[in-house]
């Protein structure tokens, strides 16, 4: 009997002593080496919805050089080369719901596209790595 009381105890402390390793994650998107910049230098102005316009370098579009959207039924994807400036109109939005932008092109085209605002736009500043999500963008100007 003294021996199974000896042996639930071990077995008890042998089974607490994981709990931390498992109880412990990482936050992945809190690490800023993960923050993906592309080899491709895209240099922009983005402006918040909160009109804070932060000059960026290295841009990328949910990790991409590239921005992708909806057109009527058609799945459009604009490379960045393309691309003039981003235009999003202003007002609240849900985290997770599309929003308008007109998209001006290079050549001078535009076009409308609902784009996902839970995508986020990274890119690297003066002071390090940024990222915001596409619902609190207001515009995107490339250089």
């Amino acid at each position: 009997m003294q021996m199974k009381k000896i042996l639930l105890l071990a077995l008890a402390i042998f089974s607490f002593s994981f709990v931390p390793v498992f109880a412990v994650g990482t936050n992945k998107t809190a690490n800023v080496s993960s923050i993906p910049l592309p080899e491709e230098n895209y240099v922009v102005q983005v402006t918040d919805n909160r009109q804070v316009a932060t000059h960026a370098s290295r841009v990328s579009w949910n990790g991409h050089t590239y921005l992708q959207g909806k057109r009527g039924a058609s799945l459009v994807t604009i490379p960045f080369a393309k691309i003039k400036e981003v235009r999003i109109g202003s007002g609240a939005r849900a985290y997770n719901a599309s929003i308008k932008a007109q998209i001006i092109l290079q050549n001078g085209d535009s076009l409308d596209l609902l784009l996902r605002g839970d995508v986020k736009v990274y890119g690297a500043t003066r002071y390090g790595k940024f990222e915001l999500y596409m619902n609190d963008i207001r515009s995107i100007v490339f250089e």
